[in-house]
């Protein structure tokens, strides 16, 4: 009897994906297809419990450059497609999507999709001010919709994305949240910083927001703090480059989470959650780092206005900071520092959120809507 899933990314797989595949090994056979489209800074995925396929299709990063590239991986995404006869594809991305339902259309109108939300990108949720990206945007949206009927789980990784945009586009029944929590057990190793060391304020993760690096790296000048940066840069090695000759700041670069995630929230005394918040889809997303901090046991710096600055103020587990201002976080780092009773009444809090941070909660429910959507397939087939 066939039990195949096919996982269908344009990328290699990130821990958030690493997870998906380790969830979906309990329902089925899993298949990864991934685009190796040539400058990936994740590591090459190895076959692990599941088969992967991996289409190297070298590809820039603009839309129009990236277009030829896309038709010959997603070409050959369907001939494995075809091949494999998946009962579920999971995706993630309009691209991948539109993969998927041409599959489903073309070979089987019984195989179910499930279509994956990271991100709201910046072309569709934030107001455009020229007529390409206004037409661009109309474009995007009504492909959201035009495909809609033909996915069967919306996996969001925000409630704010339902609530923003998506709530006009799939009815609520069909939407799994899972939040962008990472599977706590691999910070089981995790041994509190002595605090009575030198302040450090980390951040951990994927670099993509650099003004706000900046205004960190500044920060820790300005405060005689020290700063630890790890995790892959996206583009250019600016950041990198910056913090030579820097003595304040701790360059790890791209490292493994689950080798060293613990040790380096071990160093840290708060942890630095900081993004551009001009930006809408930013406004309404959940990094990991929400979680991680508060497992952690430490304060989390946040960006004002946003979904994020929301929770960490009613969980009382962090503090909001504007966006744009070194001053500001200058002002917040002195005053975290130097009041040990507001630094421990938010160590307090994080101990109490702590105990309903379950990500096994929200793998459940992934898992069962994989087998809720395999066992309908069946019936129809």
């Amino acid at each position: 009897m066939n039990n195949n899933i096919v996982i269908l990314i344009g990328f290699f797989p990130d821990p958030r994906f690493v997870n998906r595949i380790r969830t979906e090994k309990q329902a089925g056979s899993v298949n990864l297809i991934c685009w190796d489209k040539g400058y990936s800074k994740l590591p090459r995925p190895k076959e692990d419990g599941y088969k992967l396929y991996i289409i190297t299709e070298k590809a820039k990063g603009d839309p129009i450059r990236r277009f030829l590239p896309y038709k010959l991986f997603a070409s050959k995404a369907m001939k494995l497609l075809k091949q494999i006869a998946p009962l579920v594809i999971h995706v993630q991305n309009l691209d991948m999507l539109q993969i998927a339902v041409c599959y489903k259309k073309r070979y089987n109108l019984q195989t179910k999709i499930i279509y994956e939300v990271a991100d709201l990108h910046t072309l569709v949720i934030d107001e455009q001010r020229t007529l390409i990206r206004k037409a661009a945007q109309k474009y995007l949206i009504n492909k959201e919709k035009k495909y809609s009927c033909f996915y069967d789980r919306l996996v969001l990784t925000s409630e704010a994305f339902y609530t923003k945009y998506f709530h006009n586009i799939v009815s609520e029944d069909r939407v799994v949240i899972m939040p962008n929590m990472p599977d706590l057990s691999l910070l089981d190793g995790y041994v509190a910083k002595d605090h009575n060391a030198d302040f450090t304020v980390g951040f951990i993760g994927g670099i993509r927001y650099k003004d706000q690096i900046r205004n960190l790296i500044e920060a820790g000048e300005a405060t005689g703090i020290k700063v630890l940066l790890a995790g892959y840069e996206e583009g250019s090695d600016e950041i990198e480059q910056l913090c030579k000759n820097k003595p304040w700041v701790e360059w790890i670069g791209r490292f493994n989470f689950k080798e060293r995630g613990a040790e380096l929230y071990g160093k840290c005394d708060a942890m630095y959650a900081v993004y551009n918040a001009d930006m809408e889809n930013v406004r309404v997303a959940l990094p990991n780092k929400l979680y991680e901090a508060a497992w952690c046991e430490i304060p989390l710096f946040v960006a004002k206005n946003t979904y994020l600055a929301e929770l960490v103020d009613e969980w009382g587990t962090g503090i909001a900071v504007d966006h744009k201002s070194s001053a500001d976080l200058i002002n917040e780092i002195n005053n975290l520092r130097n009041d040990r009773e507001r630094y421990n009444k938010i160590v307090e809090h994080c101990r109490e959120k702590k105990k309903t941070i379950d990500y096994h909660y929200y793998e459940d429910r992934l898992l069962n809507a994989v087998r809720d959507l395999m066992n309908e397939a069946k019936i129809q087939q």
